[in-house]
């Protein structure tokens, strides 16, 4: 949470929060991390027609009205979930990243992981929060000594061992 710029919480539409997602929630709260929150397996809600690629908000407004209702029943659970464990507001994110307010909304984005649908709309929202939350101060000197968050280190075959790090200072070079 304190290494991220922006995380993406991914959870069940069915199933709502777990309690690590509760805890994920907490500690970007503290980091002052934004976050987006993925509502996955959207075709999972009965009678979804889901077309493989297809935008979540396209879909989401071509379902029939049951449908859509029983989506907005685990659309409101989420946000009931967020209210609870969270100090922020969860909006669809066509509703919301225009009057997207970093103090008080996260943007929820459905998707079916699995036929892709709603890929797209995920990629935009994070790109767009990219874009606004860009840090403006952060400058590379070559000359500053590299410091940074390892996340991962393991045994590569053919390369030995490696790590997986994020760099937030310096530069490596080889040797």
């Amino acid at each position: 949470g304190s290494v991220a710029d922006i995380a993406i919480l991914i959870v069940d539409i069915g199933e709502g929060f777990k309690p690590q997602t509760i805890q994920s929630i907490q500690v970007l709260e503290k980091n002052n991390t934004p976050f987006i929150i993925v509502g996955n397996k959207i075709d999972r809600i009965h009678h979804w027609e889901t077309i493989r690629g297809r935008s979540s908000w396209k879909s989401w407004t071509e379902q029939s009205k049951d449908v859509q209702k029983t989506a907005d029943s685990h659309y409101f659970k989420l946000l009931g979930q967020v209210a609870q464990h969270s100090r922020f507001n969860l909006t669809k994110y066509w509703e919301g990243i225009k009057d997207f307010d970093i103090k008080n909304d996260r943007l929820f984005v459905p998707m079916s992981a699995k036929e892709g649908e709603g890929l797209q709309d995920l990629l935009f929202v994070i790109l767009a929060m990219a874009e606004k939350f860009a840090r403006k101060d952060l400058v590379i000197n070559d000359e500053d000594i590299a410091e940074g968050y390892v996340l991962e280190s393991r045994e590569e075959v053919g390369l030995g061992k490696t790590i997986d790090i994020v760099l937030t200072k310096g530069t490596i070079h080889v040797g």
